[in-house]
């Protein structure tokens, strides 16, 4: 079992109206899609859309349940209701939902005592009324909007999908004082770090477990992949994959790494110094 309470900075972030303490499971159903094999396991920005589902309810003990297309879902969850007051279910195929949407329906549940809460895409059961067939008092948040639980089933609902992740991360990095010329042309996946002040002009296009550290300018057309960008450091035209780019590297444009510094296809500043090997300025 995983007891939630809702902090009072919580509520305020979210705008709730009550403090509760939720006792809840949560249930991802895998659904699959006839267009799609495996369609919850589809990339999103660097992570699996049912791992985008999943980190709606990350703060719960949660499981994953495939859905055969035939089956009913309450059928489906019953093996997997255990002793927590309540149990959310959603399905695979919500990339977008997020944590404080999960936070608002849960307080709305909770605070009217009901057995059912019908979502646009999931329900919330309360899980002993539920094993005991005693589903008497239902309702459904009209205050939620049904974009909030926007549901993927073709290409032109994940390329909207894709857009919506998108934009939220690059939202967070200009939060965080990241340097974003062209949103538009600029792409980072979920799992980038980014320090702040970091200047990233068009075109750029940054993946996997990235981190780029202080004082580094990307201009255009560069490629980074999985590796890291210590300090000091400006691009331009370039693809990085697997590697660690040292402080202060002076790398020529049109350099390609990959797996391993190459020093041939480092700049130097004279004969005896390529980089810098001192520790970063922390």
């Amino acid at each position: 079992m995983n007891n939630f309470v809702l902090t009072p900075e919580i509520l305020t972030e979210f705008e709730l109206e009550t403090q509760n303490s939720y006792n809840v499971r949560a249930i991802v159903l895998l659904v699959e899609n006839k267009r799609f094999k495996e369609a919850y396991n589809l990339n999103l920005l660097g992570k699996p859309m049912k791992d985008w589902v999943r980190n709606a309810v990350k703060n719960f003990e949660n499981r994953f349940v495939t859905l055969e297309e035939s089956d009913n879902p309450l059928e489906v969850i019953k093996p997997f209701i255990r002793d927590e007051d309540y149990t959310i279910v959603l399905f695979s195929d919500t990339p977008v939902l997020q944590e404080n949407t999960v936070l608002e329906v849960l307080d709305y549940a909770t605070t009217k005592n009901l057995d059912y809460c019908k979502l646009p895409r999931g329900f919330i059961l309360k899980s002993q009324n539920f094993k005991a067939n005693k589903i008497e008092n239902s309702a459904e948040p009209t205050f939620i909007s049904k974009e909030d639980f926007y549901t993927f089933f073709d290409g032109k609902t994940l390329s909207t999908c894709k857009q919506i992740l998108k934009e939220r991360i690059l939202d967070i990095h200009t939060k965080n004082k990241v340097i974003i010329h062209d949103k538009n042309s600029t792409y980072i996946e979920c799992n980038v770090e980014i320090a702040p002040f970091v200047e990233i002009y068009p075109f750029n296009s940054i993946r996997g477990e990235t981190k780029i550290e202080k004082d580094v300018t990307l201009f255009e057309h560069n490629l980074i992949v999985n590796s890291t960008i210590c300090q000091n450091n400006t691009l331009t035209s370039t693809y990085l994959e697997n590697t660690i780019l040292p402080q202060k590297s002076n790398l020529a444009p049109f350099s390609a790494l990959k797996e391993e510094i190459e020093t041939e296809n480092l700049t130097k500043n004279n004969e005896n110094d390529t980089f810098d090997d001192g520790e970063p300025d922390l």
